[in-house]
């Protein structure tokens, strides 16, 4: 499926130096189609609320690659870069606006991980 957003308008809301995007914008295409793929079909989702996503989506891998400071001192010098790897979408402002904008929730879920239950039946 087509991208929904530009380079243009992720760096509206991501300040970079990074002069391309489309890497990210890419990988967040992807990521929202595979995980919303059921919801895309059924039109669940509407489509201004999958450009944002994908939008917020492509500036937090981004923000992933040129981590933005959160804290700078200057005195006994110092900068403290906003994510945690461990931390999924909530590692940036960036992740935390896509889970806000996910109406189905399957992103903050973690929809990849799978269970599988085998039933065995001992009376047969």
């Amino acid at each position: 499926m087509a991208v929904r957003v530009s380079n243009v308008e992720v760096k509206e809301i991501f300040n970079t130096d990074i002069t391309d995007t489309s890497t990210f914008i890419v990988a967040a295409n992807t990521v929202i189609n595979n995980e919303l793929s059921a919801e895309i079909t059924s039109g669940d989702v509407d489509t201004a609320t999958l450009k944002e996503m994908e939008r917020w989506l492509a500036a937090h891998f981004a923000c992933s690659w040129d981590q933005q400071p959160v804290e700078e001192k200057l005195g006994e010098a110092g900068v403290r870069y906003q994510g945690k790897f461990d931390k999924g979408l909530e590692s940036t402002t960036y992740g935390q606006r896509v889970l806000l904008l996910d109406p189905t929730g399957r992103l903050a879920s973690g929809s990849r991980k799978v269970s599988t239950f085998k039933a065995i039946d001992f009376l047969s």
